[in-house]
């Protein structure tokens, strides 16, 4: 399953002390005091289960059993092995048991309606077993996606907050809980994020060989190429190999498929069995990029490596990005790149007719 089906179930963004993770984001935390960060973040997960979800029967204990298990790594199945299990439960057992069910259900009178319809909730699962699976799976893939969040989650409260949702008793409604996620999201992490970058830079502006430009950008020449070939020209096309990470050294996006994302590396061996783990150049016009990239791939050869140290401002700013890949609102980042060829640009002339 796809990392975006559980985060797109607990957040418009994406995921958020007795035992903690190996980076320290995650802790069990108790009900002394009220965590209200972990509590929105499961009360999306908790409407997203009755509202968008509602047609499965999940076994919420497996569930925030999983979900704990996975978030503090001690799971009994591995995150890629449980979301190859829900994935194809979502995928193709979801949607023909549910038409096998509405067929069903098209046969019974009304009056009758109400007591088959948890007999039919039932079918959604072939047996028990499969039903902890499943329900255990999805919280194993929810809690390994909290961990890679890197957000201060504590899973007593998310628990509580999901529960809570479910027995219709809970301390936030859905829309309350998305505008503190949001600001939350906008707001209190990209001021943190600024603080931290700040201070990455400053370190990485000490170290031997780098160089910083009127800009702000810093670099380190590695290899310097064909310095006879170059790109001068934004609008000139550049063929790279690249990985890119934040500043708390996650890779983000690369050409080379050992740096790829969990969740895109499996979704290249689904689309392409055989031949998914390769290293695939890019190749784009450098006014296509962030400015930072424009100006850094400027100042190698043909051939040549770079590092670069890209400030925020020359990034994706203080919003930063959604989708497949994830950028925190000012996040300042890291590429090491290889720049395989240069084609620089040729201006078309104008033809005059006579």
């Amino acid at each position: 399953m796809k990392k975006t089906l559980v985060l797109a179930a607990v957040a418009c963004a994406a995921l958020v002390a007795s035992c903690t993770t190996k980076n320290g984001s995650i802790s069990m935390g108790d009900k002394s005091q009220l965590d209200s960060l972990s509590y929105a973040f499961g009360t999306e997960l908790g409407f997203s289960l009755t509202r968008v979800m509602g047609d499965i029967p999940f076994d919420i204990d497996e569930m925030m059993k999983g979900m704990k298990d996975g978030a503090m790594e001690k799971s009994r199945m591995t995150p890629e092995e449980a979301r190859e299990m829900v994935g194809n439960y979502f995928r193709t057992e979801r949607m023909q048991r549910a038409e096998e069910i509405a067929k069903k259900q098209a046969l019974i009178p009304d009056s009758l309606r109400s007591e088959a319809d948890e007999a039919d909730r039932s079918a959604m699962f072939t047996d028990e077993r499969e039903r902890r699976d499943i329900s255990y799976g999805f919280g194993v893939d929810l809690g390994d996606n909290m961990l890679k969040s890197g957000y201060p989650i504590q899973l007593y409260w998310f628990d509580t907050a999901v529960r809570d949702v479910l027995a219709e008793q809970a301390q936030m409604d859905q829309l309350g809980a998305r505008r503190y996620l949001i600001h939350y999201m906008q707001v209190v992490v990209p001021e943190q994020n600024r603080k931290e970058c700040e201070e990455w830079l400053q370190s990485i502006e000490k170290q031997p060989g780098v160089q910083k430009t009127e800009s702000g950008l810093l670099y380190r020449i590695d290899e310097p190429g064909d310095e006879s070939v170059k790109a001068g020209d934004l609008r000139d096309v550049v063929e790279v190999h690249y990985t890119g990470w934040n500043h708390k050294g996650q890779a983000f996006d690369s050409s080379r498929f050992e740096f790829k994302p969990e969740e895109v590396k499996e979704m290249m061996k689904q689309m392409d069995p055989k031949g998914y783990a390769k290293d695939e150049p890019a190749k784009f016009a450098l006014n296509r990029v962030i400015a930072g990239w424009g100006e850094g791939l400027m100042l190698v050869g043909k051939g040549g490596k770079i590092t670069l140290w890209i400030p925020s401002d020359l990034a994706y700013g203080p919003r930063g990005i959604m989708g497949n890949t994830y950028i925190r609102g000012n996040e300042a980042l890291k590429f090491e790149v290889e720049l395989l060829d240069v084609q620089p640009f040729v201006e078309e002339e104008e033809t005059v007719e006579e």
